[in-house]
């Protein structure tokens, strides 16, 4: 399952070698997996699980980042996070490999046990409605990823085509339907809208909220294969977001 969700277009950048290495300048390369690098360390150490009572071949793992000079390769302690090291290419430490997941993954794919810093990630990135939408947690699985009563602006969040059948995707629609069912007393404007894979405006349609919504939005003859729609939460008087916008 998470093979199909790797960004296997990322651009990883790797910092330079020694001198009269074959890389004495900084260079990117474009794949799906990697080793980690020191700079990706240093802004990302504090998220890595580990086994605490595994071999040090375990608790240390190599970098993409080279060495010093010929006869030396990074690698980095886990256990003391952000302190890096080099040491001879002769001795032993662990592979760890590393990857992007595009933003669609936890709304596709439910993960049976969670610890704490993906619950976390999960939060930030997507509101509760959006969790919702997504139709594979219930309010209760919700709860448990840490969304609060406080976030639930919505009841019910869902999406039909033009003849009222649930969709997954906006892909290949030339109209999408949406309802929210209101879970709170609250005034603000709604914005839908559909955009292209490159992001480009397509279509919106602009309502006053009421405590059940019905939403349509019309692509027109040029239906997009791939595409994707947000809707917004606006005051519009103090032109202030109410709420996190939906992305479907």
């Amino acid at each position: 399952d998470i093979r199909n969700y790797i960004d296997f277009e990322h651009m990883w950048l790797t910092e330079a070698g020694y001198g009269d290495s074959e890389c004495p300048t900084d260079y990117i390369t474009i794949c799906g997996i990697s080793l980690i690098s020191v700079q990706e360390w240093l802004r990302y150490a504090g998220k890595f699980g580990y086994a605490p009572t595994r071999p040090k071949t375990i608790d240390t793992w190599w970098m993409r980042t080279p060495g010093t000079n010929i006869s030396t390769i990074r690698y980095v302690s886990c256990k003391s996070q952000s302190n890096l090291h080099t040491l001879t290419n002769t001795q032993p430490r662990g592979i760890r490999p590393v990857y992007y997941l595009n933003r669609d993954f936890f709304k596709k794919i439910k993960p049976t046990d969670m610890g704490a810093n993906v619950k976390k990630a999960i939060r930030d990135t997507y509101p509760a409605g959006e969790m919702m939408a997504a139709d594979i947690y219930n309010k209760s699985e919700l709860a448990e990823l840490g969304y609060t009563d406080d976030d639930m602006l919505f009841s019910e969040v869902s999406y039909t085509d033009k003849n009222g059948e649930p969709i997954t995707s906006c892909a290949g629609q030339d109209e999408v339907n949406l309802r929210l069912v209101m879970n709170k007393d609250k005034s603000f404007n709604v914005i839908f809208a559909l955009y292209d894979a490159l992001n480009r405006f397509i279509a919106c349609t602009v309502q006053d909220s009421s405590s059940v919504m019905d939403i349509n939005v019309k692509a027109g003859a040029d239906a997009p294969e791939v595409a994707y729609s947000k809707c917004f939460f606006w005051n519009l008087d103090t032109l202030e977001p109410c709420e996190k916008c939906i992305v479907f």
